[in-house]
């Protein structure tokens, strides 16, 4: 058995609790975060289409648009990845495991300091008697 088993114990309920509220929020973040780059994209077509750029001016929106792309792909694998998860935590099974869990996590911390305050009273034997 490891040697600091209830610490172990308690950080890794914790990263999970911390897992489960931030997990929501990056998802939602990474949602807005694409529908900017969607916007954004826009922007950057209507100036090729409408804007009368020359050849230089076009190269430099085409360099901006690739970039946009790339970066909206990489956020919205975000969101891929995140969506099955997140909607199990939004969903009624997934709100009652999360508060379950946060449930565990304080009781395991309440043990946890009653184990570092823990004391024996003596049964039979004086305090200060002495065992050989």
């Amino acid at each position: 058995m490891p040697k600091d088993i209830e610490g172990t114990l308690s950080a890794e309920l914790s990263r999970f609790c911390n897992l489960v509220a931030q997990a929501p929020k990056d998802f939602d973040w990474s949602v807005d975060e694409m529908s900017r780059f969607d916007a954004l994209t826009q922007d950057y077509l209507h100036q090729l289409e409408l804007a009368g750029l020359n050849y230089r001016e076009r190269a430099k929106v085409a360099t901006k648009l690739a970039d946009c792309r790339k970066r909206r792909r990489q956020v919205k694998n975000v969101v891929e990845v995140y969506e099955p998860f997140v909607e199990f935590l939004r969903s009624d099974l997934g709100i009652q495991m999360s508060r379950a869990m946060q449930e565990v996590l304080g009781e395991t911390r309440k043990i946890q300091k009653l184990h570092e305050r823990r004391t024996y009273r003596y049964k039979v034997l004086d305090k200060k008697e002495e065992i050989k």
